[in-house]
């Protein structure tokens, strides 16, 4: 992947026992029947980079887009996992299982009467909007200190409260018609969305049970299958500083957060936790410009803004504070910069 901007922000570092570290996120496109545990291991394994999380677990039998993070990267995860997610995923109708996709033991089968186009998208469209979502037996959620599909391969089934999701857009693909007959559909949904308990959910709506029988990431965030690349070509990339071309900068996965560059001499304020103090400008300047993007940034639940180097590097993320003749910046996550010279 080639960035327009014409340099990635990755950092290399010789120092930690000869491992090299680096900066940035990778997208990834994950083959079914590896977890996303499997993932980030196999990366720190080929890499020799130690400090590698991801930014929104894809089950073992999905593929598609894994957004990993490397080195000081991981520190946004909680930003970029809260991002929507797009997917491709067949619902397979009449027959519903444990697990609400393929890999379950099978509770039911129906016969399905045939399908009509408009009906089922209209069925689709439904469950657009806010909808209560309970997490499926078999999946991460934890109750107690345990996950539940620890709970449901020892034998004790159990179920935590419904919660909010949001569904913005279902479109209805393809029908391929037979006794379990198979739907493709995209879906545009918030985080957190189980497509293995959307598709249960549609197939109970229908009157016919069903089950998820196949999904595919098609992106996360920013982040889609066009900037992905495989685990084969990361594994003959090899080395963490080969993979440096093919990270996506810091700066840039937090493209839309509003942004405020300061001067080499302010760098080190900020990397070592010190506040910035800017004061209010006239209309139509560069600041009162930020400022209204924070400002619509903070309606929409981003209270922080991006400090970044005059190069483009992100220092840190910071609160903005309005104060009588202008703004205060508090250093919320100072992040590993390098001060040119």
């Amino acid at each position: 992947m080639v960035h327009s901007h014409g340099s990635t922000e990755s950092s290399v570092d010789i120092s930690g026992g000869g491992r090299l570290a680096v900066d940035g996120i990778l997208v990834l496109l994950k083959p079914p029947g590896l977890t996303s545990h499997d993932v980030v291991d196999l990366v720190r394994t080929v890499t020799g980079q130690r400090r590698v999380g991801h930014a929104g677990t894809l089950d073992p039998g999905a593929a598609g887009v894994l957004v990993l993070l490397l080195g000081q990267a991981v520190r946004l995860s909680e930003y970029l996992m809260a991002y929507s997610k797009i997917y491709r995923a067949e619902m397979t109708l009449g027959m519903s299982t444990d697990t609400q996709d393929g890999f379950g033991r099978v509770l039911f089968r129906r016969e399905v009467p045939p399908l009509d186009r408009q009906l089922l998208q209209d069925t689709l469209t439904g469950f657009i909007g806010d909808i209560q979502q309970t997490p499926p037996a078999f999946s991460a959620v934890k109750k107690g200190g345990r996950r539940l599909y620890e709970l449901a391969r020892a034998g004790e089934m159990t179920s935590v409260a419904p919660r909010t999701v949001s569904i913005y857009q279902i479109q209805l693909l393809e029908i391929s018609p037979g006794p379990f007959p198979r739907i493709l559909f995209d879906v545009h949904c918030s985080r957190g969305t189980y497509l293995r308990t959307l598709c249960a959910d549609i197939g109970e709506r229908l009157g016919v049970g069903g089950h998820l029988s196949f999904l595919l990431r098609l992106a996360s965030g920013s982040f889609d299958l066009s900037q992905a690349i495989t685990l084969e070509e990361m594994v003959s990339l090899g080395h963490a500083a080969e993979l440096t071309g093919r990270l996506v900068p810091m700066a840039q996965a937090l493209a839309q957060w509003p942004t405020l560059a300061v001067s080499r001499e302010e760098e080190e304020k900020v990397l070592k936790g010190g506040s910035l103090w800017r004061e209010a400008k006239g209309e139509g300047s560069y600041w009162s410009t930020v400022s209204e993007a924070w400002a619509i940034g903070r309606t929409k639940g981003s209270e922080l803004i991006k400090i970044c180097s005059n190069t483009g590097h992100l220092l840190a993320l910071a609160g903005v504070e309005e104060r009588p003749g202008g703004y205060l910046f508090r250093m919320r996550k100072v992040l590993r910069g390098e001060i040119e010279r």
